[in-house]
């Protein structure tokens, strides 16, 4: 990817796995992952934060927690693990927190493969 005095954006990253699979086989992994990322950090994560902290530290500590362990430090993440933390704490369930992380993991998606141009915005915030 690189800029020119022309066009902002010269050329698309190209991952590898999108050679070798179609978009709905992309789009199956993204769904996955995120479900089981979030059930995996909420069951094992913010639910005993929850138990032994009063809520407010408990959500706090699952949003600097979330970025941790995705090993992808940036503020993009740490907002993802604070409003998924919020969103559990708050009803007590995993489903809303899991939706939210599903939709925001697909609207990347999206606007990585159709709006291109948008690649430094969507770098700052994942």
């Amino acid at each position: 990817m690189g800029v020119d005095e022309k066009s902002f954006l010269v050329e698309k990253t190209i991952y590898p796995i999108l050679e070798r699979h179609s978009d709905i086989v992309h789009f199956v992994k993204i769904t996955i992952f995120a479900l089981i990322e979030q059930i995996v950090f909420l069951r094992f994560f913010v639910q005993p934060l929850v138990q032994r902290f009063n809520m407010v530290l408990a959500i706090y500590l699952g949003a600097i927690l979330f970025p941790l362990l995705n090993l992808k430090i940036s503020l993009g993440y740490f907002g993802l693990g604070l409003i998924g933390s919020a969103l559990f704490c708050f009803t007590g369930a995993m489903t809303p927190a899991i939706l939210f992380q599903l939709f925001s993991s697909l609207t990347k998606e999206v606007l990585l493969d159709h709006f291109p141009e948008l690649i430094p915005l969507l770098t700052f915030l994942f």
